[in-house]
């Protein structure tokens, strides 16, 4: 009786580890040549965009141990968890705009509604070491611009 579980789990588990190896294999049908370009280029010099704003963006908190952050004002207004606004930014992720300073940013994108993008012109980082903790201030200058029809 013991032998006869032991062949059906034995059994169950085999069929379960071999119809886990399953793959399947879908040749892609006819393949026709591409009669799009492809190459467009879109050339663009400033002269086609209009200067709107220089602006500062600020974030001022403290972090304790390391981890343990916490928020004292963004855009010197001080903050509140109540209401939270965010900016995805496309494109180049390297520009120095995550974290709290998409928070920072969506003060922007309110007051400038028609920019077309911003360019980061300066990043400054300050910070003042204490006991176990230190107060970081980040800072940084954005240029907005708007397409001219």
């Amino acid at each position: 009786m013991n032998r006869g579980y032991i062949y059906i789990i034995s059994t169950a588990i085999y069929i379960i580890i071999l119809s886990s190896c399953v793959a399947t294999y879908d040749k892609g049908g006819f393949r026709g040549n591409d009669l799009s370009p492809t190459e467009i280029q879109l050339i663009q010099t400033m002269d086609d965009y209009l200067f709107i704003d220089q602006v500062d963006l600020e974030v001022h908190y403290t972090t304790y141990l390391g981890f343990i952050r916490e928020v004292h004002s963004i855009n010197n207004h001080r903050m509140t968890d109540k209401l939270i606004g965010k900016v995805k930014t496309i494109g180049n992720t390297k520009i120095g705009v995550n974290g709290l300073m998409r928070r920072a940013l969506y003060d922007i994108v309110i007051t400038y509604p028609d920019a077309s993008f911003f360019v980061v012109v300066n990043k400054r980082k300050s910070y003042k070491k204490m006991f176990l903790s230190r107060e970081v201030k980040k800072t940084i200058t954005i240029r907005l611009y708007k397409q001219k029809k």
